[in-house]
């Protein structure tokens, strides 16, 4: 799908009064073409200075190499500053961009939207299943928004500051009559965010004169999250549930989390399949976050593969192979409440605060690899120097596991 720009004088339209020839430009994509007079001519003379080749005067210093220098260089721009959306414009579209004019478009802004979804997002191959999921998500929040107000009807056009600051508002604010609760200030940052990036695209079309959406003022920084320190690990994972079966449960699930920093959702998912069982009795993990689609790799701490194997026996003949009893998010975070108390710890408890202990665990074990944390926690390292000229290797890996598994042993085990 490769967009061309040629210029050629026009001899057909040549001014029978001054004999000038005028200078025409035609763009061509997905089999299409648009023409367009420019504001520039050349003299029958001058014509025998004109190089079909170059599509340029000989004379270096020509006026009219300048003026069509210019519209190439727009052409350029508009090239790659659509890189990953050129599908969703015409030929017509980049001759206006060139041109600087603009053809009356009536489109509405949910039809902007979702086609943006469907050329630019959808089918995108450099976008992850989490980044797609998360651009639908945050277009079905802009539809409601736009029902709520009765305004599906609105224009590209007539998108303004004031309604970007409201959908802001909408998104933060809980409302009864909706049945809705409001997000985050943080949430709703990645939200506006994507808006930001889709309605660029209806700046470069010229739908718009400028992007509301940058200028909706919004947190985009998380709060510093609450995590364990190895004591308060310690006080759950020696807690005495031999009466209480069903909270032990709760208890290992979240303790697998703590041990192997997966997210809740990647834990219940967790499968025999993704766990290489070596020689030695070490256990490999390697998957693919749900959220990011980033690889998380490490060997998995003894503590880890005692629960695991804990639950294998009651587990076995399940269709899905699952390395965890599945439970609900909903539910996990009360028996945590509930567990907590019983081990005096004052924090509130959730399947998030696992993920950020474990980060911390990891610190105070003395694992400083950069790489190897990122590689174990499933974090993209996109713009890392290192992404190019470091790998992490096996080794890397099973020097953290043992780091981390002495580390725990001195708490868990010799405290007790």
């Amino acid at each position: 799908m490769k967009a061309s720009i040629v210029f050629f004088p026009n001899e057909s339209k040549k001014n029978q009064k001054t004999g000038k020839i005028p200078l025409y430009m035609r763009i061509g994509f997905k089999n299409a073409k648009a023409e367009s007079r420019l504001n520039a001519e050349i003299s029958q003379t001058e014509l025998s200075k004109w190089d079909p080749m170059t599509m340029r005067m000989a004379e270096r210093n020509s006026a009219v190499n300048h003026q069509l220098n210019r519209l190439d260089q727009k052409f350029s721009e508009f090239l790659i500053l659509n890189t990953n959306s050129l599908s969703a414009f015409t030929a017509s579209c980049m001759k206006d961009y060139v041109l600087g004019t603009r053809k009356s478009q009536v489109v509405t802004l949910v039809k902007f939207v979702d086609d943006y979804f469907e050329n630019a997002v959808a089918n995108n191959v450099s976008r992850t299943p989490g980044t797609i999921k998360n651009y639908r998500r945050a277009i079905n929040h802009f539809n409601a928004f736009l029902e709520f107000r009765n305004q599906k009807t609105l224009l590209v056009e007539q998108l303004n500051y004031e309604i970007a600051s409201d959908f802001k508002n909408y998104l933060v604010n809980s409302n009864p009559q909706l049945k809705r609760v409001g997000m985050t200030e943080v949430s709703a940052a990645g939200v506006i965010k994507k808006f930001r990036t889709i309605f660029t695209q209806a700046v470069d079309q010229d739908l718009l004169k400028r992007n509301p959406f940058k200028m909706v003022k919004i947190k985009a920084k998380s709060p510093r999250r609450e995590r364990l320190t190895i004591e308060q690990v310690t006080k759950i994972y020696q807690l005495d549930l031999k009466l209480f079966p069903y909270q032990e449960l709760y208890r290992d699930i979240f303790l697998f989390s703590v041990f192997t920093g997966l997210a809740y959702h990647d834990a219940m998912s967790l499968t025999w399949a993704s766990l290489e069982i070596r020689k030695d009795d070490t256990y490999k993990l390697t998957i693919n976050r749900q959220k990011t689609d980033v690889i998380t790799e490490c060997f998995l701490p003894e503590q880890a593969v005692q629960i695991g194997k804990k639950y294998k026996t009651s587990m076995e003949g399940n269709i899905s192979n699952s390395v965890l009893p599945h439970r609900s998010n909903k539910e996990m975070n009360l028996q945590l409440k509930l567990i907590a108390q019983m081990a005096g710890i004052t924090i509130r408890l959730s399947t998030h605060i696992a993920r950020h202990t474990f980060r911390q665990l990891l610190a105070e074990a003395g694992i400083t690899d950069y790489g190897v944390i990122k590689r174990m926690m499933g974090q993209s390292r996109n713009g890392d120097v290192d992404e190019v000229y470091y790998s992490v290797t096996e080794k890397g890996l099973m020097h953290a596991k043992n780091k981390f598994d002495n580390f725990l042993k001195i708490y868990l085990y010799e405290k007790q």
